[in-house]
């Protein structure tokens, strides 16, 4: 299980500790996904995917998708490279 820190150092904000699936569901919501194509991109539920964002919000005490993608940029979590990202399953 491995986790990634968001906030440390960024004025206003503590840190904070994600999961790495929470953080590549943040990384999604970032790149404007919605959570039935991050669930495709990652080989997961739009269900689960719900889960991660609401654990996500709550380690960063936020109550809003905005507040999250507030501090997500702040953090410098950007939209991915498109060559970079994983194929899509096909189905």
């Amino acid at each position: 299980m491995k986790v990634a820190v968001i906030g440390a150092g960024v004025a206003g904000l503590g840190a904070a500790w994600l999961l790495s699936r929470e953080h590549e569901v943040v990384v999604g919501l970032v790149a404007g996904g919605t959570n039935k194509s991050i669930a495709l991109d990652l080989g997961i539920s739009p269900r689960t995917v719900e889960l991660h964002r609401a654990q996500a919000m709550s380690r960063l005490n936020v109550t809003s998708l905005t507040e999250l993608l507030q501090v997500a940029m702040r953090a410098g979590i950007q939209v991915p490279d498109p060559a970079m990202r994983r194929p899509r399953n096909a189905t």
